[in-house]
């Protein structure tokens, strides 16, 4: 049993001198969990909450999904509830709220998770983790990095102060506020306002990269003040804005640009008052193109949290703009800024990348940010980074050749919970390979029943797996089988969508057929390979021991689903699978829309490739007439796609015949049939006379018109079902 006075007694130490953050990890039931809470919340002047479901006075509680909006604030302690299971992407996006000395709390369960809802990451349906991976990867890392650790037998409080030759070094460098520039951000902050006042006309964009707790916020609150007193003083049209994706997380920029900054307590958290005080506005993202000038110097804060394609308009508005961010993947785009919007803002003119090292929020060599780097295999960010600003968007070195001592294994996760090497080579691969990629996907990955994991690797003479170098991974999840048969009709007509299960989902609703849910699928839902090996077939060799592992489960069909690019689709192609879907819906974060393809490793009869094909023709058609945006950046697809000499046969008037009973019946939508309408219309399969065709077509074409509004789509709605119901009761009779 824990002695609170000696709790108290470590809490208190922390609160002198410099000292490293630490984690304490609370293994507890909940009534012997809340007193030590207690304490924690006493002994700091403030403290954070995150969790959904606790909520304790004195203490600013914030829901797990609201995580973000407090990015820009600081604490002194925080409390993460993972009792039911890590919200990484929570977890590392607020730790560096916490300042030096600070403690972070997070909270265990002393149980295994049983609930499908896991804290907001949901296990595909029917599947239930029944051993968290994860859990034991945090644990082991967070008792390397000098964490503390409290279980209903055990109490584990380790010292957080800094060592004498560290300290002397820390104590010489460290800035202790965020009104003060270090020499790194005074550097920064002069080459910056210099390339603005010289480029008056021409255009500049500024990046300012650099992980958490680096003061990328208040240098860049520093340059917004001078260079809006500077244009004020000379009369300048070219005002000062700022945007971020939550105005809370301007907290920081808003103490330094306040009027009356040094009349308001540093830690003030009230931004409201904050932004009153403030001369530079606010505008939202979406609004701020129509409503600053474009001569306005913008300010970006926290821009990988803000969609790619919003930065883009954004940037290709205005003049100048100055962005802050990182690499880390835990804000909405994941790895989409590092990997997308780089390279994008790098080859859009003037622009100059600036890197913050040194830590402005806590001190140097801080534990708790190196745990949590080594779990996310954070050095693949300082990788990518120096690439990007050395120029340089290609692998370095010589392609490699492959040889025979290339093997291929699906590995147990427990290896990867022994093996911190394994695991670090694993996620490093996936995490530079995939620009969506979130923290989150790691706790997936590990604790999916579900999910495996495939790994190629150079093995050697006398060398076990774990110490071979890694050159692909492979992430799959098993999808489909008995386990969606009770809903499957209702999945097949739209009416039900369970967590997980892509492939047969979304098949079985594009065909209108429950069977296809109870096949069994294997789904690629990562595959990565060395830089230094592609275009060598690792990547081809890879999936075919996937292939292999498939037929050995009894498995009926591959798939993968990934946005389009023609690149991608051609290696998919080169490795016989065949398209099977087109996405409607152009992603954020990337730009593209995604499609499906499959390879059915035994003779499927519901996925006839004749009737597949037929459906493509249909969405294909229908995209290139009301979706002009969408059928362009599918036009090259588009290119590759025969014509289907079969669309009239027997398959298809069964699937057309299908389609409007459940249509008329009320079964389905009209957004579900909509192409299907356009098609039978088109090809007068739909027996109309001239008027109501031309009246139809009209009406389709006119849903799509982003004026149209929802008391008017429905009465559209009601006249095109009125349409088709006339013409097929005139066919029948």
């Amino acid at each position: 049993m824990l002695d609170l006075h000696i709790f108290t007694q470590w809490l208190k130490a922390k609160r002198t001198g410099l000292q490293h953050r630490q984690f304490l990890l609370l293994t507890l039931p909940i009534q012997e969990l809340l007193p030590i809470l207690h304490k924690v919340i006493a002994n700091f002047d403030n403290t954070s909450i995150i969790s959904n479901e606790l909520c304790i006075p004195n203490t600013v509680n914030i829901p797990l999904t609201r995580y973000q909006d407090f990015l820009g604030q600081q604490t002194d302690s925080l409390i993460f509830d993972a009792r039911n299971g890590f919200h990484l992407n929570a977890l590392y996006g607020s730790a560096g709220m916490v300042k030096k000395n600070g403690l972070i709390v997070v909270l265990l369960s002393s149980n295994e998770p049983s609930e499908s809802n896991y804290n907001g990451l949901k296990f595909s349906y029917g599947y239930k983790p029944n051993r968290s991976y994860f859990k034991e990867i945090f644990t082991l890392q967070v008792k390397k990095h000098n964490g503390a650790s409290i279980t209903s037998t055990n109490a584990i409080l380790p010292s957080a102060v800094v060592s004498p030759p560290t300290l002397k070094h820390i104590e010489a460098v460290h800035i202790n506020t965020e009104f003060m520039l270090s020499d790194e951000q005074t550097n920064i902050k002069k080459d910056i306002e210099s390339r603005i006042n010289n480029c008056t006309t021409n255009k500049t964009i500024s990046i300012i990269l650099g992980p958490r707790g680096r003061g990328k916020s208040s240098l860049l609150a520093h340059i917004a003040q001078q260079l809006h007193t500077a244009n004020n003083a000379n009369d300048k049209h070219n005002i000062v804005v700022v945007t971020a994706l939550h105005k809370n997380q301007l907290l920081a920029f808003r103490r330094v640009t306040s009027s009356q900054h040094h009349k308001l307590n540093s830690c003030a958290t009230n931004i409201r008052q904050l932004d009153s005080n403030s001369t530079i506005k606010f505008y939202a993202p979406d609004e701020i193109i129509a409503r600053a000038p474009a001569s306005a110097i913008v300010v970006i804060d926290e821009v990988a949290s803000i969609a790619p394609e919003l930065i883009k308009n954004i940037i290709n508005h205005f003049t100048h703009c100055l962005l802050t961010g990182t690499a880390s993947g835990y804000e909405g785009s994941g790895k989409g800024f590092i990997h997308r919007m780089l390279p994008y803002l790098q080859n859009s003119g003037n622009t100059q990348i600036y890197s913050l090292n040194k830590p402005f929020r806590w001190l140097e060599r801080d534990p708790v940010e190196d745990c949590l780097d080594n779990i996310l295999c954070a050095s693949s960010n300082k990788t990518a980074l120096l690439r990007i600003d050395n120029n340089n968007h290609k692998a370095q070195g010589t392609p490699q050749q492959l040889t025979n001592t290339v093997q291929y294994k699906l590995i147990d996760k427990v290896s990867l919970v022994n093996n911190e090497q394994l695991y670090s080579q694993v996620f490093t691969l996936l995490s530079e390979a995939h620009y969506q990629t979130t923290p989150n996907d790691i706790v997936r990955t590990l604790d999916s029943p579900d999910c495996k994991i495939v790994v190629a690797f150079q093995t050697y003479p006398s060398l076990k797996l774990s110490c071979a170098a890694v050159l692909g991974v492979a992430i799959l999840f098993e999808e489909g089988t008995d386990i969606l048969s009770l809903l499957a009709k209702d999945i097949s007509l739209g009416k039900r969508r369970v967590q997980g299960h892509l492939t047969p989902q979304a098949l079985a609703m594009y065909l209108f057929n429950p069977k296809i849910c109870t096949h069994r699928f294997l789904r690629v839902n990562r595959i990565a390979v060395n830089s230094e090996y592609t275009s060598r077939g690792l990547g081809s060799q890879l999936l075919h021991f996937c292939e292999k592992y498939a037929q050995t489960q009894g498995i009926n069909c591959m798939s993968v689903s990934y946005g389009y690019t023609p690149s991608l689709y051609q290696f998919w192609v080169r490795n016989h699978f065949t398209l099977a879907k087109l996405g409607h819906r152009i992603d954020t974060a990337s730009g593209t829309s995604s499609i499906l393809m499959i390879k059915p490793l035994n003779s499927i009869t519901e996925l006839d490739a004749k009737l597949v094909n037929f459906r493509i023709r249909i969405e294909q058609q229908y995209i290139s007439l009301c979706n002009k945006r969408l059928a362009t950046t599918y036009s090259d697809l588009f290119n590759k796609l025969k014509d289907n000499a079969g669309d009239n046969d027997l398959i298809s008037r069964c699937f057309t015949n299908k389609a409007l009973a459940h249509y008329i019946s009320g079964e389905i939508n009209f957004t579900k049939m909509a192409p299907i309408l356009l098609w039978l219309i088109q090809h007068s399969v739909l027996q109309l006379d001239e008027k109501s065709r031309v009246k139809a077509l009209t009406l389709l074409i006119q849903l799509h018109q982003k004026s149209v509004h929802k008391s008017q789509r429905q009465a559209i709605e009601n006249n095109l079902m009125a349409i088709t119901k006339q013409a097929v009761n005139s066919s029948v009779t």
